[in-house]
């Protein structure tokens, strides 16, 4: 993990002073066999320990599961991460960012302008059905997912759960201008990522053992934060 800031040009206290440079904050070296995703929480407890906490982040998909984007914001902090795609959708498939939802999450219409005619909300699930002679005169027939297997000789119905709510909605907020905005910062970490293998010569290390290469991991990154230091002086 490492800073950035959009607009950090006269940072230091007098206006002509240097910006401030990007500095690499946690560093965590797992196994292959950990996935990078389960780094996230350790990392934000590191930096809260040495009160370096940011009050936002920006990170890949595996990192913006259900639970981490809740669990930061009730510590007061905004995961800016894109939405997994749909589980189980189908490539060409209707999703629900392509129909209206309701506060609830009920399905209101779909794209064709088309109301259900009954819709369900329980603990685990929500549900829809429309007419079938409607659904047969819309010409997103092939893609709904509710029309594929009709419940009724009049009716379609379409299932699915509370889950897939909630990232329908992040999904949608992610084609917002000022969201796409935001989260082209992250592509630093790229940058930062290739220094680290190329200059640092993290892509071929020559000790073995976790405490060796973490220990070695550690130290080039702090050599890499001193380095940006020294330019910006």
């Amino acid at each position: 993990m490492e800073t950035y800031a959009e607009d950090d040009a006269g940072a230091g206290p007098m206006p002509n002073d240097p910006p401030r440079p990007d500095c690499i904050t946690p560093v965590a070296v797992y196994k292959m066999t950990q996935h990078d995703a389960h780094a996230l929480m350790p990392a934000i407890a590191d930096v809260s320990r040495r009160q370096w906490c940011p009050t936002g982040l920006l990170g890949d998909s595996p990192y913006g599961s259900t639970e981490h984007v809740a669990r930061l914001q009730t510590e007061g902090l905004t995961l800016l991460v894109p939405a997994m795609p749909p589980k189980g959708a189908k490539p060409g498939q209707l999703t629900l960012e392509d129909v209206t939802l309701d506060e609830v999450g009920r399905v209101v219409a779909y794209p064709q302008g088309h109301a259900p005619v009954w819709t369900s909300v329980s603990e685990t699930k929500l549900a829809v059905r429309f007419d079938l002679v409607s659904c047969q005169e819309c010409p997103y027939t092939d893609q709904c997912p509710g029309a594929s297997a009709p419940q009724a000789k009049s009716e379609t119905r379409w299932q699915y759960t509370h889950e897939r709510v909630a990232p329908c909605q992040r999904r949608l907020a992610e084609q917002l201008p000022s969201c796409k905005d935001r989260y082209r910062w992250r592509a630093g970490i790229a940058a930062t990522m290739s220094r680290l293998k190329q200059h640092m010569h993290l892509a071929r290390l020559r000790v073995r053992g976790m405490v060796a290469i973490q220990y070695t991991v550690f130290r080039r990154a702090l050599g890499l934060n001193v380095l940006r230091g020294a330019a910006c002086v």
